[in-house]
């Protein structure tokens, strides 16, 4: 029993798992050099180690001089948001949150999704945490000051607006601060397009919307008139030349029953 010692001491929380190592190598580390110590992080700071007298003090005197190496390069910091946006703020199988971490080299701890804690925490050197942060904080405000919008418009319209290529989303998308515009495939069959981004600018960018289909409708005006089909020859003409004449000078489409067969 005399050669036996157990030894309380605290180490801030945030460090536990800096000092347990990704997937516990560096406790395994310690096991292998000091099979007959256990080292237990427990919660609230604590960090009990118990073997024989002279390891443990070893593996204290480790554990302190690692604790002091983290703090000289490590510190954190905690940012409070509403839990609501917080999968916005990850994105789609993490890849925002991913991408953060990646170009900081931080640790970004979510909070768990059990309405106990709202808290993000950062942690890893000085300016990787002032960075995450700072676009943590940007990207929840963006968040916040973003909605989405279904428009409801007759999908006969859909490709007009969108044109050739994509051309006219490019331009509606520079023109109204990025905000994204969601049509529905050419296989579903949906008049709904969702507007997503800052709200003034979905706002303007429906109205937009509103008045291009009110312009397309107005130039795209359909008139059927009945005719005996034997006078639609003279109608069209030798080799459609009355026709193409007609549709000259007013700038339409005629389109005649043998154009729909």
């Amino acid at each position: 029993a005399n050669s036996m010692v157990a030894i309380a001491f605290k180490v801030p929380d945030w460090l536990h798992r800096h000092l347990i190592g990704p997937k516990g190598a560096n406790i395994i580390k310690i096991r292998e050099a000091y099979p007959k110590v256990h080292v237990n992080f427990g919660e609230n700071d604590n960090v009990d180690i118990e073997g024989p007298t002279a390891e443990a003090q070893a593996v204290h005197a480790n554990i302190q001089k690692q604790v002091a190496e983290l703090k000289s390069r490590l510190t954190f910091a905690e940012v409070k948001g509403n839990p609501q946006f917080y999968r916005h703020l990850i994105g789609a199988g993490g890849s925002n949150i991913g991408k953060i971490k990646k170009e900081t080299g931080v640790q970004i701890n979510m909070p768990p999704n059990d309405g106990v804690s709202d808290v993000i925490r950062i942690e890893g050197s000085s300016s990787g945490v002032a960075t995450a942060k700072a676009t943590i904080e940007a990207t929840l405000k963006k968040i916040a000051d973003s909605k989405s919008v279904d428009v409801i418009i007759d999908q006969r319209y859909h490709a007009q607006l969108i044109g050739a290529k994509g051309a006219n989303i490019k331009e509606m998308i520079e023109k109204f601060g990025g905000i994204s515009f969601k049509f529905p495939g050419a296989k579903e069959s949906s008049d709904i397009i969702v507007l997503r981004g800052d709200k003034k600018n979905v706002d303007v960018a429906e109205k937009f919307l509103k008045s291009e289909v009110k312009r397309l409708q107005e130039s795209n005006f359909v008139l059927e008139v009945p005719l005996y089909s034997q006078f639609i020859k003279y109608i069209i003409g030798r080799g459609g030349a009355t026709l193409t004449h007609i549709q000259s000078e007013t700038d339409t489409r005629i389109r005649t029953p043998k154009d729909s067969s």
